[in-house]
């Protein structure tokens, strides 16, 4: 099971390095919608364990429509 801590850092280092290992040999498939959450399966190659990354709105940017 996952600590805490692990996905802390995990999420601090923006999914750049494997939770686990510390590699940054990561491969994640397709994004898939569900729920109100984005998820992402993610494979270690340099240890081949696997995990879920979760992704949820967090905020919105306006985009200026005024044209050049």
């Amino acid at each position: 099971m996952l600590a805490p801590e692990q996905i802390e850092r995990y999420v601090e280092n923006n999914g750049m390095v494997c939770l686990y290992c510390g590699s940054d040999d990561l491969s994640g498939s397709e994004i898939n919608y569900g729920n109100a959450e984005l998820t992402q399966e993610v494979a270690c190659f340099g240890c081949g364990r696997q995990w879920i990354e979760i992704y949820k709105l967090v905020s919105v940017k306006e985009v200026s429509n005024e044209v050049s």
